[in-house]
């Protein structure tokens, strides 16, 4: 149950992530505030720009979908800072490269999966409910909900966001309660109690 919420989150992660502005470099020219969308303002665009995507004829394809990815919806996430709040505590002990790898790994298992969950796209409807933000305006919350045919409850998912220099980045979501960093925290912790284990055998 957890790891299929787990895949929903991701998938509306995946809405989220096109619609938000291209700002990631440092090179990058940030426009003035009253240009820039609310959080909730830059959902609704993203999802379009991912129906239209997956709609095109010919479907997309596996590769065509990491590509995509990879290409217009990684950019938006704050990677090292998800791997920070996953590492909790122990974050502070690791050195650059480990905190390196740990984000690099955290983004090669949530685009894994998300491109898992895309490949069985079937254009289902989304409703959008009234964003919450700080009062700093700088931390947002975006409540989605998700409509399957198969499904009787509509999947409710909250993206959590903070908001850079170059807009609003991506930090986490929480789908019907679970956590994806929290479950990514999790997966880290069975396998090293996995390594452990057989390493005193």
């Amino acid at each position: 149950m957890i790891k299929r919420l787990f895949h929903i989150s991701l998938f509306a992660l995946s809405l989220l992530a096109t619609s938000v502005p291209a700002f990631a470099n440092d090179t990058a020219e940030v426009p003035p505030p009253q240009e820039m969308l609310t959080p909730d303002a830059q959902v609704q665009m993203g999802l379009q720009k991912l129906i239209a995507f997956m709609n095109s004829d010919p479907k997309p394809e596996r590769k065509d979908i990491a590509e995509y990815l990879d290409a217009n919806v990684s950019p938006f996430f704050d990677w090292d800072y998800m791997a920070q709040l996953a590492a909790g505590r122990m974050y502070a002990r690791f050195n650059d490269y480990q905190r390196s790898t740990m984000a690099d790994d955290m983004k090669k298992r949530f685009l894994t999966q998300m491109v898992t969950r895309l490949t069985k796209w079937g254009g289902w409807n989304v409703r959008f409910l009234p964003a919450w933000v700080s009062q700093r305006g700088d931390m947002a919350v975006v409540t989605v909900q998700i409509f399957e045919p198969r499904r009787r409850v509509p999947a409710q998912i909250d993206l959590h966001l903070h908001f850079n220099p170059y807009g609003w980045a991506i930090t986490d979501i929480v789908a019907n309660g679970v956590s994806a960093v929290a479950w990514y925290r999790d997966q880290l912790l069975l396998e090293a109690k996995y390594q452990n284990y057989h390493r005193r055998r």
